[in-house]
């Protein structure tokens, strides 16, 4: 029994990131893209967790573990940093209308069918299908499972699989850069 994993293809990564006209919800999109980030990750993402020296984010909790940040997240990172309202909220994704505050679960979710919409994607997209996108892309490199497995903070074997499958099944693409890479 083999559950299908939904992800992006190229084309609908390319459109879904090409219609981001917003500095916050660009890095928003391109943690879930380039670094396969969970929603209540980047809800409960501080700005004490990024390391910009380094190119890395620092992810506490359970799920504890430091994400290498490819150029294109580490830009958009830095350039909402530079835009972030100067805020007694440690939280680095603040709302940019009204009182500040930490965005929701449901604020990012609205985000992310925003600009499906405009990219005219012809399905629901999620936070799921975006963190999915970066599991395949990164299973689809040559890049150890033990690795992998680590930056995406899995431990269970049958979602590893899953991934593993999907990567190896998706439609044959030119080879995808390493999305941690450049």
């Amino acid at each position: 029994m083999s559950q299908d994993v939904e992800f992006l293809t190229i084309n609908e990564t390319k459109a879904l990131r090409k219609q981001v006209d917003d500095t916050r919800d660009l890095a928003i999109i391109n943690l879930f893209l380039g670094a396969g980030l969970l929603v209540n990750e980047i809800i409960d993402l501080k700005s004490a967790d990024l390391d910009f020296k380094n190119k890395r984010l620092n992810i506490p909790g359970i799920k504890q573990r430091r994400i290498p940040l490819n150029d294109q997240v580490y830009e958009s990172l830095a350039q909402w940093s530079k835009e972030r309202i100067n805020a007694f909220c440690s939280n680095f994704f603040l709302t940019t209308k009204g009182k500040v505050r930490p965005l929701s679960v449901r604020s990012v979710d609205k985000i992310i069918r925003k600009y499906a919409k405009r990219a005219n994607l012809k399905r629901s997209i999620n936070a799921t299908i975006l963190r999915n996108t970066f599991a395949v892309n990164l299973f689809s490199q040559e890049i150890s499972v033990s690795e992998a497995s680590q930056i995406l903070g899995i431990s269970d074997s049958k979602a590893i699989n899953r991934y593993i499958q999907t990567a190896k099944l998706k439609s044959p693409q030119p080879r995808q850069p390493n999305p941690l890479s450049h």
